[in-house]
């Protein structure tokens, strides 16, 4: 009697298996003709659901696959990193998305180890560019000069203490900027409308006698435009998208070959114009650096700028006036 329960459990068990598997066949199934159909968010939810079940490692390309056929990177990222977290190289389509979902993502240790690999197995001439720009950054970013957006380039600051006579009675110094405006000072800070060519004039007034020298010092001097600006709030809200725009910079005798942002929070990503969402209040320094290739000597150089965005709560503490108009009611 124990002998037939058991042979009978195990043929309940055997067309259980055999109805999971036939089920599994057919979602399967469904799943590769909604990719075939191009349905590539619908796909990515049925491959999902079947790896939730039987963690076919396979399916994992085929998610990663869905995610990437329809530019959600981040998630095509997140399929193809879990499968080839074992793998150096696999010479299949999906590795190369790998890379690229990488660089979509502006994960750039990421994107130069991927396209290191890629070229040594390859030896492919865009991934072997892709390396080379992306470890131009890793490798230059810590000391290249980077602009501070929030200060004024414009203004200097002008020193006449090396003309200075120890001797001579107390100097009067007096600036002349050449459009009308003028500044007394041994020391001065002046700003000027914009960039370009400015001659400043300094003369000296002996204040004992009341002789002036006039145009001890002419300087000429330049002041040549940032290179790199980008459009962006000085405060936003949390959990908000704000935007970043790169899009009007341009570089005579330069080409441009990437935009990376440095998001202030240990994140990165990549493009001319960006979407990014701060999920923290605080102050963060938003930097810009483009990979560019000058168009006469084929050297790669970095540009670089900052601006500092203040990112607060959703909500704003009632003022006192608000306040007291609110008691005065009760």
């Amino acid at each position: 009697m124990i002998q037939k329960l058991k042979s009978a459990l195990l043929l309940f068990v055997f067309f259980l298996c055999m109805g999971n598997s036939f089920a599994q066949k057919k979602a399967l199934k469904e799943a590769d003709l909604l990719f075939l159909q191009k349905h590539y968010p619908e796909s990515a939810i049925s491959y999902s659901k079947i790896y939730a079940k039987n963690k076919d490692r396979n399916l994992l390309l085929k998610i990663g696959d869905s995610f990437f056929s329809y530019e959600n990177y981040s998630q095509a990222l997140v399929s193809y990193k879990d499968y080839f977290k074992d793998s150096l190289f696999e010479n299949i389509p999906q590795y190369f998305n790998y890379a690229k979902s990488a660089k979509m993502m502006g994960n750039i240790p990421l994107v130069v180890k991927l396209n290191k690999i890629i070229y040594e197995q390859t030896q492919n001439a865009e991934a072997k560019l892709t390396y080379d720009h992306y470890s131009l950054y890793t490798d230059s970013i810590t000391f290249i000069k980077s602009y501070d957006l929030d200060s004024n380039y414009c203004c200097i600051e002008l020193d006449a203490s090396s003309s200075r006579d120890s001797l001579a009675a107390p100097l009067f110094y007096l600036w002349d900027f050449g459009n009308g405006k003028t500044q007394e000072g041994m020391r001065v800070d002046h700003c000027f409308p914009k960039a370009g060519e400015y001659k400043v004039i300094l003369s000296i007034m002996d204040a004992q006698t009341g002789f002036i020298k006039k145009n001890d010092t002419t300087l000429t001097i330049d002041l040549v435009e940032q290179p790199v600006k980008f459009k962006a709030p000085s405060i936003a809200k949390k959990y908000f998208y704000v935007g970043f725009d790169a899009s009007q910079i341009s570089l005579p005798g330069y080409t441009i070959h990437d935009y990376i942002w440095d998001m202030g929070n240990g994140e990165t990503t990549t493009g001319t114009s960006i979407k990014y969402k701060f999920n923290e209040s605080g102050e963060y320094r938003v930097r810009l650096s483009l990979i560019t290739e000058n168009k006469h000597t084929h050297i790669r150089e970095l540009f670089s700028a900052y601006k500092t965005i203040s990112i607060r709560e959703n909500y704003e503490e009632p003022s006192k006036t608000f306040a007291d108009g609110i008691n005065q009611s009760k």
